[in-house]
């Protein structure tokens, strides 16, 4: 990146993180500067550092953990997930892959109690999420892991909780807008603490949180 122009502050700090974006066989970077000095540009980027440190790293055995968890459960077969995860990339109707998640749908609502479909469902969740990220820094060797997160993906959406009562019917009507009014609460400066632990992702799929209520 060629600079030849004063930068300061978030300015600076915007301009040359632009080089953090990723391009087809880029290996380094280089700035050269003929406005600023590297003082000026430290101070810019100071207000802005952290220091992230990792505490622990993520057991990648846990994916495994949470995969043998969820096929004891025999909602599905390996069959079925090899069957749409090879449909999902071949153009195949949209009807033939609900066909599938839905045959696996009601062998969940048929088959397992309320604690049990509950504790599916978090450790899905759980199973999506945790290969998201593992998958951007563990090679894997077994395809079925991957195949296994398609499939779970879309069975998610066809396993959830049915909608209970709507919270949110009739709040309108009971709020009285012409007592409303602002009210200036202060003014604040948020600060970054520096050097926070990062720790390992703890996800287990266990236990279902519940929607917090206040009144109004």
């Amino acid at each position: 990146m060629y600079v030849d122009k004063k930068l300061g502050g978030v300015s600076a700090v915007q301009t040359l993180s632009r080089l953090n974006r990723t391009a087809s066989a880029k290996k380094d970077t280089f700035v050269m500067d003929f406005a600023n000095s590297t003082d000026e540009i430290k101070k810019s980027f100071e207000p802005y550092y952290e220091t992230t440190i990792l505490g622990e790293a993520t057991d990648p055995n846990k994916l495994f953990d949470l995969q043998n968890t969820l096929d004891n459960y025999q909602v599905y077969s390996n069959a079925q997930v090899v069957e749409f995860s090879d449909k999902m990339v071949q153009n195949i109707p949209v009807d033939q892959l609900h066909a599938i998640l839905d045959a696996a749908a009601i062998v969940f609502r048929t088959t397992l109690d309320e604690k049990s479909q509950e504790d599916f469902r978090a450790k899905c969740k759980s199973y999506v999420r945790l290969y998201v990220f593992l998958a951007q820094i563990v090679p894997f060797t077994n395809p079925y892991l991957e195949r296994l997160y398609i499939f779970l993906n879309h069975l998610q959406n066809k396993i959830q909780r049915e909608q209970g009562e709507d919270l949110a019917q009739g709040v309108l009507d009971t709020i009285d807008l012409d007592s409303y009014r602002l009210q200036k609460q202060g003014d604040f400066i948020i600060a970054l603490e520096q050097g926070k632990e990062l720790m390992p992702s703890q996800e287990v799929g266990s236990g279902v949180a519940e929607p917090e209520l206040e009144l109004l």
